[in-house]
């Protein structure tokens, strides 16, 4: 049930005569539309503009992005996926093939193997929580730990890199506002990693279907990062009056960079 809360809390575009319908048949199969996540990335002064229409089987598991394949099965608990590798730069967008790996647990990703690229493993506890990441990095290898309390991620702490360096994450969220499921989406997706989600909706749809475990249910205020790393990531996020998150943008203190990011029905 976990991976069909976006599906059941409504972030679908209602059934028309557009391109992107909230039911849709795709190889056979009758898929729901999950999510459609509209993302606005300012870079250096430069936009760059991407949405994500997500479609899940009967069993939520993510099959269709826009109209490429998200996941074939090799196995019951391995996945291989093929798509486009999209990077923003400075003056162009830089775009390259994406393959890869992916190893379930008890629905959930123990392991993402891009091939051409560092393999990150996960870790969870019984109730479906992310509570480690290993993300090795040329010769090094990164450590984040990731510390819950009730239904909110607190705090991550990443170590590890070349010289031992130790960054703290202090994850803040808006107060006197409802609870409401995955509403705190910005901690995980864009607010305490950066390691395997926001560049390529491939990661992007594994969070978003819930194979990256839990969602905190509060919408995020900022982080405070203290450590090797300092700065002060702000959200401003604009809820319904149920709580539920409708689109938030992100920016950096010490940082050009912002991202905003539109959850349509």
């Amino acid at each position: 049930m976990h991976r069909l809360l976006f599906f059941i809390l409504g972030l679908t575009l209602l059934a028309g005569c557009n391109k992107w319908p909230d039911r849709k048949t795709y190889q056979g199969k009758l898929l729901h539309k999950l999510v459609t996540m509209t993302s606005h990335e300012t870079i250096e002064g430069k936009d760059y503009h991407d949405t994500l229409h997500l479609y899940v089987d009967k069993a939520g598991f993510p099959t269709l992005m826009n109209n490429e394949t998200a996941y074939s099965r090799r196995s019951q608990d391995t996945l291989w996926f093929v798509g486009t590798y999209i990077l923003p730069k400075v003056n162009n967008r830089y775009q390259d093939s994406l393959m890869g790996f992916i190893v379930l647990k008890n629905d959930l990703v123990t392991s993402y193997d891009p091939v051409r690229g560092p393999i990150v493993q996960f870790e969870y506890d019984s109730q479906r929580r992310l509570i480690k990441a290993h993300h090795p990095l040329s010769d090094d290898t990164y450590t984040y730990e990731f510390k819950w309390k009730g239904n909110l991620l607190t705090e991550v702490i990443k170590t590890g890199g070349y010289c031992g360096d130790s960054t703290h994450y202090a994850i803040i969220y808006e107060p006197n506002v409802p609870r409401y499921p995955n509403a705190g989406i910005a901690a995980l997706l864009d607010g305490t990693n950066r390691i395997f989600f926001s560049k390529n909706n491939h990661s992007n749809s594994l969070l978003l279907a819930g194979y990256i475990g839990a969602i905190p249910d509060l919408a995020v205020k900022e982080i405070i990062l203290t450590g090797s790393t300092q700065n002060i990531i702000k959200f401003a996020n604009r809820l319904d009056k149920n709580g539920k998150l409708r689109s938030y943008q992100m920016t950096m203190t010490n940082s050009q960079y912002r991202i905003k990011r539109i959850f349509d029905d």
